[in-house]
Protein backbone atom coordinates (compact mmCIF):
# COMPACT_ATOMS: atom_id res chain seq x y z
CA UNK A 1 0.00 0.00 0.00
CA UNK A 2 2.00 3.60 -1.01
CA UNK A 3 0.70 6.69 0.69
CA UNK A 4 0.82 9.92 -1.31
CA UNK A 5 0.78 13.34 0.24
CA UNK A 6 -1.30 15.79 -0.98
CA UNK A 7 -0.29 19.09 -0.11
CA UNK A 8 -3.10 21.60 0.18
CA UNK A 9 -2.71 25.65 1.26
CA UNK A 10 -4.42 26.44 4.12
CA UNK A 11 -7.29 28.22 4.61
CA UNK A 12 -5.36 30.95 6.38
CA UNK A 13 -3.20 31.32 3.64
CA UNK A 14 -6.06 31.30 1.51
CA UNK A 15 -7.79 34.51 3.58
CA UNK A 16 -4.32 36.23 4.22
CA UNK A 17 -3.60 36.19 0.33
CA UNK A 18 -7.28 37.93 -0.48
CA UNK A 19 -7.02 40.08 2.29
CA UNK A 20 -3.61 41.08 1.33
CA UNK A 21 -4.92 41.63 -2.18
CA UNK A 22 -8.16 43.79 -1.56
CA UNK A 23 -5.34 46.03 1.00
CA UNK A 24 -2.82 46.54 -2.28
CA UNK A 25 -5.97 47.58 -4.25
CA UNK A 26 -7.22 50.10 -2.00
CA UNK A 27 -4.08 51.55 -1.80
CA UNK A 28 -4.20 52.02 -5.67
CA UNK A 29 -7.52 53.52 -5.77
CA UNK A 30 -6.35 55.67 -2.96
CA UNK A 31 -3.28 56.73 -4.92
CA UNK A 32 -5.32 57.41 -7.83
CA UNK A 33 -7.43 59.29 -6.21
CA UNK A 34 -5.17 61.83 -3.84
CA UNK A 35 -4.94 63.76 -7.26
CA UNK A 36 -8.44 64.55 -7.44
CA UNK A 37 -9.61 66.30 -3.84
CA UNK A 38 -12.85 68.04 -3.85
CA UNK A 39 -13.63 66.67 -7.84
CA UNK A 40 -16.11 64.39 -9.19
CA UNK A 41 -14.25 61.32 -10.92
CA UNK A 42 -15.55 58.70 -12.82
CA UNK A 43 -13.72 55.35 -12.84
CA UNK A 44 -14.21 52.25 -14.87
CA UNK A 45 -15.61 48.83 -14.24
CA UNK A 46 -12.27 48.11 -12.56
CA UNK A 47 -13.07 50.81 -10.01
CA UNK A 48 -9.25 51.62 -9.65
CA UNK A 49 -9.15 53.62 -13.59
CA UNK A 50 -9.64 57.20 -13.48
CA UNK A 51 -11.86 58.12 -16.80
CA UNK A 52 -12.25 61.77 -16.51
CA UNK A 53 -11.96 64.32 -13.37
CA UNK A 54 -14.21 67.68 -13.23
CA UNK A 55 -15.47 69.78 -10.66
CA UNK A 56 -19.25 68.98 -11.47
CA UNK A 57 -20.14 65.17 -11.72
CA UNK A 58 -22.27 66.11 -15.13
CA UNK A 59 -19.09 67.01 -16.35
CA UNK A 60 -17.40 63.80 -15.47
CA UNK A 61 -20.32 61.54 -16.70
CA UNK A 62 -20.14 63.12 -20.44
CA UNK A 63 -16.43 63.11 -20.38
CA UNK A 64 -15.91 59.78 -19.40
CA UNK A 65 -19.18 58.25 -21.63
CA UNK A 66 -16.60 59.06 -24.70
CA UNK A 67 -14.35 55.80 -23.03
CA UNK A 68 -17.17 53.66 -21.40
CA UNK A 69 -20.54 52.97 -21.91
CA UNK A 70 -21.01 52.54 -17.37
CA UNK A 71 -18.60 54.92 -15.97
CA UNK A 72 -19.04 55.51 -11.49
CA UNK A 73 -19.22 58.69 -10.68
CA UNK A 74 -17.57 59.29 -6.99
CA UNK A 75 -16.62 62.49 -5.42
CA UNK A 76 -13.37 62.48 -3.59
CA UNK A 77 -13.44 64.36 -0.36
CA UNK A 78 -11.10 67.56 0.14
CA UNK A 79 -9.34 65.37 3.02
CA UNK A 80 -8.06 61.82 2.34
CA UNK A 81 -7.11 60.05 5.19
CA UNK A 82 -5.74 56.23 5.74
CA UNK A 83 -6.33 55.36 9.21
CA UNK A 84 -5.25 51.99 10.81
CA UNK A 85 -5.47 51.07 14.24
CA UNK A 86 -7.55 51.84 17.43
CA UNK A 87 -9.05 55.01 18.94
CA UNK A 88 -9.44 54.88 22.63
CA UNK A 89 -11.54 57.40 24.27
CA UNK A 90 -11.49 57.70 27.87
Amino acid sequence: MSSYKVETRSPHWISAHVRLERKTRAYRVLAALRQYPGEWVALADDETTVLAAADTAKEAHVAALRQSDTPILYRVPDWLEVFAGYDVRL
